[in-house]
């Protein structure tokens, strides 16, 4: 299999989703890379996550599991976040 990875797409959704964080965007990047190839997405099946850090409010760092699609269509991720789940503080 090649590679079909491209550093300047990548940091065009870096800059895209720059609110959200570099992780997030680069999550949504390779979702989008995955889902262009059918072979590798099972239909109607699965989401793309990631686990990230957050400053809290009070200024603990949170660990986040940030999730940006469900469904057979991760090709057509727009780095929405569909739901995020604090895993742990730093308390």
């Amino acid at each position: 299999m090649d590679s079909s990875y491209d550093a300047a797409e990548a940091q065009r959704y870096r800059s895209e989703f720059a609110a959200w964080g570099a992780d997030l965007a680069d999550r949504v990047y390779t979702s989008r890379l995955l889902g262009r190839d059918p072979a590798l997405v099972l239909h109607g099946g699965g989401n793309t996550s990631v686990k990230s850090r957050s400053r809290e409010v009070d200024g603990n760092v949170a660990v986040l599991g940030l999730e940006t699609g469900v469904g057979g269509l991760v090709q057509r991720i727009h780095g929405i976040v569909a739901g995020v789940l604090a895993i742990s503080g730093s308390r």
